[in-house]
């Protein structure tokens, strides 16, 4: 299975954090009740990528391109929280 690089995921939009177990991270929306962001996380011993819920939820993803990446984050029109 093909993989996105670190260094796409940079120049995708990608931040690295200091956080040791989501080291990359984008913001892709924000309202009043928090934020979605996209992460490189380590949370189950691999490297994967994952959409942050405003709730601390996560939804592991697997895209094998960027182009992936790009039409499910382009597919998020809104979100509301869970209370």
């Amino acid at each position: 299975m093909k993989t996105i690089t670190k260094e796409q995921l940079i120049e995708y939009g990608f931040k690295p954090t200091l956080d040791p177990v989501s080291t990359h991270q984008k913001i892709i929306g924000e309202n009043e009740d928090g934020r979605l962001v996209l992460v490189v996380t380590w949370e189950r011993n691999v490297a994967e990528l994952a959409l942050s819920l405003p709730d601390g939820g996560m939804l592991f993803l697997r895209p094998t391109s960027l182009e992936h990446l790009h039409v499910f984050e382009q597919c998020i029109e809104s979100w509301s929280p869970n209370y």
